[in-house]
């Protein structure tokens, strides 16, 4: 975390084919997933992510994995996107309906609903706002939790800001 609020990670930027990289995620969650009894649903199309291939992919599976340690068994995980202008949008869904305040997920540094340090999603939301990209969690329409990830789907003009943490 340190070299992320020094700005001192590298990215190596690429346009990556989500589909096929969100299969990925889900073949190396697939044992845990099957652990836990959770069904993964990749429903994405044919959108393009604009992106460092190895930062992005951290990212969005610690998320699912997130998602998979706080839901019951015998749910899925949808994740599905769209293209909008200039940006590709993720939606990472699950319909389990065990009630989550969704005020209660934290991204700050070092904060944690749950056992652990914390620096899990914070990690994540800091590796897509230096992709110039954001990261929100609203309420699901299938019942559960919707973390919804903007990413650009070109290059991007605009420098990467990086932001000092405390």
């Amino acid at each position: 975390i340190s070299k992320f609020d020094s700005g001192k990670v590298k990215y190596s930027f690429e346009r990556i084919e989500l589909y096929g990289m969100i299969e990925e995620i889900y073949l190396a969650l697939k044992i845990y997933a099957d652990y836990h009894h959770i069904t993964l649903v990749n429903k994405c199309d044919d959108s393009i992510i604009y992106a460092d291939a190895v930062w992005i992919k951290e990212a969005i599976e610690n998320i699912v994995k997130n998602v998979i340690e706080h839901m019951e068994e015998k749910c899925s995980i949808v994740i599905k996107s769209k293209t909008i202008n200039d940006f590709t949008v993720v939606y990472i869904d699950d319909n389990s309906s065990l009630f989550i305040n969704i005020s209660s997920i934290d991204f700050e540094r070092f904060q944690s609903s749950q056992s652990g340090i914390g620096i899990g999603l914070h990690l994540c939301k800091q590796i897509i706002q230096t992709h110039l990209g954001d990261l929100l969690v609203e309420q699901s329409p299938f019942g559960g939790v919707r973390f919804v990830i903007k990413i650009p789907n070109k290059p991007q003009k605009n420098k990467i800001k990086f932001t000092k943490t405390l």
